[in-house]
């Protein structure tokens, strides 16, 4: 029996015998197979758990703005390959292309599946090496943030690092934070972009009030005559986490 090794979410609300026909199918694979019902796990799943492969079950699952928002727009976590099951209406939202994107019915999924498995290892192994690692990303915001004087009890001090996540989505460029930044974050979090706004400013704030005994190199970030704005933290953190990721990169390819 080959271990599992890759993670496939599939993603329906309470459609337990098609689940379990999925498993079945895949448990032979090396894919691990998890079933979410909740869009906010799904997102969290996506963002944090490196979903290789997703399912969706069109039985059960409509689609929404907020869901194409993050099997498209999330560049940053992406699933390399996603099967929709038994979808008749709005095809063209879900820009299939039988490449990594599919479009099944539950008769046919089996067939399919076969007959692309080594197309999907491959999707997987070719985007390793043009995504940035989540892993990296995620333990680089935290340490650093709290170097800075962030405290994780925040609220604002995940939305900051959620910030970031989705500016790399865009290639490592800002962008807008109230047309662009915000209302993603927003989204991903089930509140208004004003909120995400005010949290991470309340964060910049508690953190400005004691960045007093910090290392003299945080002193070009904040400054005792007044708190940075929201942009131009994200910013001076954005730069830090693509040099940081540069230089990883390239000891990396040393080894």
């Amino acid at each position: 029996m080959v271990k599992p090794s890759l993670n496939a979410v599939y993603y329906s609300k309470g459609n337990i015998e098609k689940a379990y026909l999925i498993k079945n199918l895949l448990w032979k694979s090396k894919f691990q197979v998890t079933n979410i019902s909740n869009f906010s796990e799904l997102v969290y799943a996506i963002q944090q758990q490196e979903v290789n492969l997703l399912i969706v079950d069109g039985e059960t699952i409509k689609i929404t703005e907020e869901f194409l928002d993050i099997t498209k727009n999330y560049k940053f976590a992406i699933p390399d390959n996603i099967f929709f099951i038994n979808y008749t209406s709005d095809i063209d939202m879900l820009e299939i292309n039988n490449e990594n994107r599919f479009l099944v019915t539950y008769s046919n999924f089996s067939s399919v599946f076969n007959e692309n498995q080594h197309r999907l290892i491959y999707n997987i192994e070719r985007n390793k090496s043009n995504k940035f690692n989540s892993n990296f990303i995620s333990m680089f915001l935290t340490q650093f943030l709290i170097r800075l004087g962030f405290l994780p009890k925040h609220v604002g001090f995940n939305y900051i690092k959620q910030c970031i996540e989705e500016a790399l989505c865009h290639n490592g460029i800002l962008g807008s934070l109230s047309t662009e930044i915000y209302p993603c974050v927003a989204r991903r979090n089930g509140t208004t972009p004003i909120n995400i706004e005010r949290n991470i400013r309340n964060s910049i704030e508690c953190a400005n009030k004691i960045s007093g005994n910090k290392e003299e190199v945080l002193k070009d970030v904040f400054h005792k005559e007044k708190c940075v704005s929201n942009r131009a933290f994200l910013s001076y953190l954005l730069d830090q986490v693509l040099i940081s990721y540069e230089q990883m990169e390239r000891n990396y390819s040393v080894l």
